[in-house]
Parts: structure tokens; C-alpha cells; sequence
């Protein structure tokens, strides 16, 4: 079971990295999302996780080919499932491991 505090702390997150990526600034946005990955956010079935899953599939779609890398090589680094980032990402399996592989990272 998760505590309020912890849920508190994600929502948290997610709303700076919301703010961030509305200011465009995707550094700011890839930060917050790896912070919330290493906190286990992404785990917590209380709505975090699919808001996470729509914040990266949100900065996804204003990357260049050079964050796009970034982004995935941080997400693999942390852990994060090649299923879990095809939910994100909304793109099948195999397209998650092509882009692995273009990125040099599977």
C-alpha cells in the first residue's frame, strides 16, 4: 500500500513537470520525470501512473531524434519495462525495441 505522503509527493512532481513542459522546457520536464521513475511514482496505481505515462508520451511528441535518445536511454537506465514504455509511448512492442536499437540501447 502506498502513503498519502507519497502520493502527495508524486502529484507533486507531476505537476512541476506539467508546468515545465508547458513552458517548453524539456529538459526541465525529462528531469522531473526520471525523479519520478527513481521515486516509484510510475508504480503507484492511483492515477500517477497513467498521469507519468501522459507526460512522457506528452514531452515524446516535442523531442528531436538527439532527446528522443536521451529520453529513452534515462527511462531504460531507471528500470522502466520496454512494455511499460509502449503503453507510454503508445507504439507496439517491436517499435519500442527498434527504437531501442536505432538509439543503441537494446
Amino acid at each position: 500500500m502506498t502513503s498519502p505522503d507519497k502520493i502527495d509527493a508524486c502529484t507533486e512532481l507531476i505537476n512541476q513537470a506539467t508546468k515545465c513542459l508547458e513552458n517548453l522546457d524539456k529538459q526541465c520536464t525529462m528531469r522531473l520525470i526520471g525523479e519520478l521513475i527513481q521515486n516509484g511514482c510510475y508504480r503507484i496505481k492511483s492515477g500517477t501512473d497513467v498521469a507519468i505515462k501522459n507526460l512522457v508520451h506528452d514531452v515524446w511528441l516535442v523531442l528531436n531524434y538527439v532527446e528522443e535518445g536521451e529520453l529513452l536511454r534515462r527511462l531504460r537506465d531507471l528500470g522502466v519495462s520496454i512494455t511499460w514504455l509502449s503503453m507510454a509511448l503508445l507504439r507496439p512492442k517491436s517499435q519500442i525495441k527498434h527504437l531501442l536499437r536505432r538509439y543503441g540501447l537494446g
